[in-house]
C-alpha cells in the first residue's frame, strides 16, 4: 500500500471511486471519441474493435440471458474487444464463454465481481480491480487474469512466490539523497520481506519463495 498522508486509507478510496464514477457518468452522458456505453436492457451499441466499451453493471441479474456475462460475449461477437465494467455487484460468469482466439480481448472488471470469473478464458485479459471469489479462472486454458485484492479466498492456497520486482538508481554514491537510498531499500528489502511473510500464511503445505 501506498501512504496516504494525513487521509485515512477508508478516505482516499472513497475519493477515488468518486472520481472513478464521475469519468463513467462522464462516458455515459457526453460520448468521447473512443468510448461507448452500455446500461442493462439497452441496445448494443455501434460496434468498433478500438472503442472501449463501458458496462454500467447496475441492473444486470447475476447470470442467465440477460446476465452481464452473456452481453460481454455478444458484444464480443458483434466486434467490441475491450471492456470496462463499472458497478459490478455480484454478476456472476464475467468472461465466461469467449471461447479462443481472443487475446486481443481485455475486460477490466470494478465493483463487486462474483463467481467463476474468468473461468474457461483462452486467450482474453481480465484484470480485476478488487478481490476475488469463489471458483476464479477455474479451466483458464490460456490468457492472462490479474487480481489488484485478495485471492486466498478464491485459490485456497499459495504454491510459488517470485521477487522479482527491483529497483537500481545508477547514482555516484557522493550524491545519493537519502530519499534515494529509501526508495530503493523499500522495494529492494522492505517489499519482499513483506510478500514472505503474507505468502507463508497461504502456503499451507508447504511452497517455493524465489
Amino acid at each position: 500500500r501506498l501512504p496516504t498522508g494525513e487521509l485515512k486509507r477508508s478516505c482516499v478510496v472513497s475519493l477515488a471511486e468518486a472520481s472513478f464514477a464521475r469519468i463513467v457518468e462522464r462516458v455515459r452522458n457526453e460520448s468521447p471519441a473512443g468510448f461507448a456505453y452500455l446500461a442493462h436492457g439497452a441496445p448494443l451499441p455501434q460496434a468498433d474493435p478500438e472503442r472501449l466499451l463501458v458496462i454500467d453493471g447496475r441492473s444486470f441479474p447475476p447470470e442467465g440471458p440477460e446476465s452481464l456475462g452473456r452481453t460481454i460475449v455478444a458484444a464480443h461477437e458483434r466486434g467490441f474487444s475491450r471492456f470496462l465494467l463499472a458497478n459490478v455487484s455480484g454478476q456472476r460468469f464475467i468472461g465466461c464463454g469467449l471461447g479462443p482466439g481472443t487475446e486481443r480481448v481485455k475486460i477490466d472488471v470494478y465493483g463487486s465481481s462474483g463467481d467463476y470469473l474468468g473461468s474457461g478464458i483462452d486467450g482474453a485479459e481480465v484484470v480485476v480491480h478488487g478481490s476475488g471469489q469463489d471458483q476464479l479462472a477455474q479451466i483458464m486454458k490460456d490468457g492472462l487474469l490479474v487480481v489488484h485484492g485478495a485471492v486466498g479466498q478464491t485459490f485456497g492456497r499459495l504454491d510459488v512466490l517470485v521477487n522479482s520486482a527491483a529497483v537500481y538508481s545508477p547514482t555516484p554514491i557522493a550524491s545519493l539523497t537519502a530519499e534515494q537510498w529509501d526508495a530503493q531499500v523499500a522495494i529492494n528489502a522492505r517489499a519482499p520481506a513483506l510478500c514472505i511473510r503474507h505468502a507463508v500464511e497461504l502456503m499451507k503445505d508447504g511452497g517455493a519463495i524465489v
